[in-house]
């Protein structure tokens, strides 16, 4: 039977990863990490947990490999907008929590630790590479490239405006340039038949004695 999402499930997760982050951020391995490695992790972890419950349907005694690229690869890049500090810190702290879940009893995920540590650079890669964003981020990076703060829910509305603005703008410059490229294209020139010509209509004669007999001049 297909395992459907489950918010009640999602719950779960959420707290059971929530208190495993609570042990993991006063225990030595977390000590090892830098400080900027430190201020992303639980968030990190979080995020890396509820999307592979949302996008796999992956119980965290089922992390396995391949979700774990799919994870770190496109769908952090995909959906979370963030300084380099965030996508550079998604390796070594999953490899860093991974390992202290492993050596403690709590999961064992001892065998995501080197898949994760090999793709730290694409994940940094990756979540630079406009290709790799969805919609949403695409808005939020433009903005951000515009000087709005994306936290601000008054800015972001602001650049909603002026964003819808610019496509109405861009729309109306397209549809002016089809306008005239229709306007300019040369009109079929009209073929007027000779009263001696041989008819168009396949009977032989000349048009004056067929069909031309018709023609009112």
């Amino acid at each position: 039977m297909k395992r459907e999402f489950s918010d009640k499930e999602f719950n779960k997760i959420r707290n059971k990863v929530k208190k495993w982050y609570a042990e993991f951020s006063k225990s030595k391995y977390f000590d090892e990490l830098t400080e900027g490695q430190k201020e992303e992790a639980e968030f990190i972890i979080s995020l890396f947990a509820e999307f592979m419950y949302s996008y796999h349907l992956l119980f965290p005694e089922e992390w396995n490999k391949e979700a774990l690229v799919d994870c770190c690869l496109y769908i952090f890049p995909r959906k979370v907008t963030g300084d380099d500090i965030v996508f550079e810190s998604i390796s070594p702290v999953l490899a860093t929590f991974f390992l202290f879940l492993s050596e403690n009893n709590i999961l064992n995920t001892s065998k995501l630790i080197n898949p994760v540590k090999r793709i730290h650079k694409q994940i940094v890669k990756n979540a630079k590479d406009p290709q790799y964003w969805g919609i949403g981020k695409t808005f939020a990076m433009a903005a951000e490239a515009q000087g709005f703060d994306i936290n601000n829910e008054e800015d972001m509305q602001k650049f909603a405006l002026l964003y819808n603005l610019r496509q109405a703008a861009k729309l109306e410059k397209r549809k002016g340039k089809i306008d005239s490229k229709i306007d300019s294209e040369p009109k079929t020139k009209q073929y007027k038949v000779g009263r001696n010509d041989p008819c168009p209509c396949g009977s032989g004669k000349k048009y004056k004695h067929c069909c031309g007999r018709l023609d009112v001049h």
